[in-house]
């Protein structure tokens, strides 16, 4: 009787264990997408500031704008708000984007046409190795 106690008590334990440790590499994996979003949105000063905040005191998107039209900020806006030297390399962000667009598009689709007929002859027809090929 207490075996079985013991075993429920160790299944509990194991997944505790797991379910702790899946949810650290979560945290470890999200938390830099997240801490650049929430640095996209503040200003220079903000940026550099000591120690760090998360919350931004008002929140632009003038930082987006001058990242894809390439233009730099300070005549509709003050410029103490956004970047106001921007790099020569910013320039191509927009045709760099648009390049990975279509060469991703043109994976998927090679990978799908290629795909779908092996897919099609391992699931229909039996032949030598097809145990080793899946």
């Amino acid at each position: 009787m207490t075996n079985i106690g013991g075993h429920r008590l160790l299944k509990l334990l194991r997944s505790v264990t797991v379910s702790t440790l899946g949810l650290l590499l979560i945290v470890y994996i999200v938390f830099p997408f997240a801490w650049s979003v929430v640095s996209s949105f503040q200003t220079n000063n903000e940026l550099f500031t000591y120690p760090p905040s998360v919350r931004t005191a008002d929140p632009w998107f003038t930082n987006y704008y001058s990242l894809f039209t390439g233009k730099r900020w300070g005549e509709e806006y003050e410029s103490a708000l956004a970047f106001t030297w921007i790099p020569p390399f910013v320039l191509w962000i927009p045709r760099v984007m648009l390049n990975t667009l279509v060469v991703g598009f043109a994976t998927v689709l090679l990978a799908i046409c290629l795909g779908a007929p092996a897919a099609y002859v391992t699931a229909r027809f039996d032949f030598r190795g097809k145990g080793l090929a899946l």
